[in-house]
């Protein structure tokens, strides 16, 4: 008997762990006959796509019946696929491991000079063997998207600094996240709701901007400046208002800053809309605003289950010697439980 152990809690789209998972695979002496049990105890959301950037699983999403549209997210992952050039060359980065963000964007626009980024994108890790099959692009795509969110959308919104504006920061990153979701990668779940709503519609009346509208930083921001605006005084000046600071101009001084934050917001999601509609993302979101949503907004995304390939592939064998009667006689075990799985 081959006795697998795997840890799911263990994989790169398993984001808070928490999953087990065992198989037992028996065979008789002849190889013709496999007993299995497995057992998994799911307690996390795995957001994943296959190589034609359809979904694993089973997908749940919000479709909401008053969109302009009646397309699922299979249909949006389709539609992306099907925008990525499979001929010619590729959009091959050679990237360093643990690189910070900045040098990530600066090899992408440097490549996208070169070649269209709709282009199948390929990753080599400098100093490592290896040619990408996707798994590598897929590993690129993953943690690159985790610096974004981190890095460019703390709590979900995005940073506010025009240097990434004027640099095209905002812009490459839409194109990464274009490419991820059309080529497989990981979704990118970092947006707050009222960012995600900055690219689906402008904001209607900037003089009357309720909380609906203002992202979590951007309203323990407005909290920090009513609770003392004294010592925000130079954080209310920044955001453009000129009178006197004290609590009787408290409403004046947070409608001001509301609007300029919001503002601002607006201009850095456009770059961010500007980059997705790479591969035609822009029309997709504002024809499908909530089933869209669930790619983009914190805990929205699209509830996958893992399937046996998923499972079988977390699996790592211990064999007995290489080239032993036991070792060939185990390794078909293995295929036997993947058919068996399949």
């Amino acid at each position: 008997s081959v006795e697998v152990t795997s840890d799911l809690g263990k994989d790169a789209h398993n984001e808070s762990g928490g999953r087990s998972a065992s198989c037992t695979a028996t065979s008789t002496s002849s190889c013709n006959t496999v007993f299995a049990s497995c057992t998994a105890t799911p307690t996390t959301t795995i957001h994943t796509m296959d190589p034609q950037g359809i979904s694993n699983g089973t997908v749940t999403d919000n479709t909401d019946p008053q969109d302009e549209t009646n397309d699922t997210l299979e249909d949006i992952y389709r539609n992306l696929n099907s925008k990525v050039n499979n001929e010619g060359n590729t959009f091959f980065i050679v990237a360093r491991r643990m690189a910070p963000l900045s040098r990530t964007l600066a090899l992408w626009e440097r490549q996208s000079k070169k070649n269209p980024v709709t282009q199948v994108v390929q990753v080599h890790y400098s100093g490592e063997d290896g040619i990408d099959s996707g798994a590598i692009a897929k590993e690129f795509f993953r943690t690159t998207l985790d610096d974004i969110g981190s890095d460019m959308f703390p709590s979900g919104s995005p940073v506010d600094f025009m240097f990434h504006v004027q640099n095209g920061h905002f812009r490459i990153c839409g194109e990464m996240v274009a490419a991820s979701l059309a080529q497989g990668g990981p979704v990118p779940q970092f947006l707050d709701q009222a960012a995600y709503d900055s690219m689906v519609s402008d904001i209607p009346d900037f003089e009357n901007i309720d909380d609906s509208n203002l992202t979590r930083a951007e309203q323990e921001t407005l909290a920090a400046i009513a609770k003392d605006p004294l010592d925000k005084a130079a954080l209310i000046y920044e955001n453009g208002y000129l009178g006197t600071i004290k609590q009787e101009n408290l409403e004046a001084i947070l409608k001001c800053v509301k609007a300029s934050l919001v503002s601002r917001r607006q201009l850095y999601m456009k770059q961010f809309m500007k980059g997705l509609d790479s591969y035609g993302l822009e029309d997709i979101i504002k024809q499908n605003p909530k089933v869209s949503e669930a790619m983009f907004v914190i805990g929205r995304a699209a509830f996958t289950l893992p399937d046996a390939n998923y499972l079988f592939s977390l699996m790592v064998p211990t064999y007995s010697e290489k080239g032993s009667t036991k070792q060939a006689l185990e390794v078909k075990v293995m295929d036997h439980l993947q058919d068996l799985l399949i």
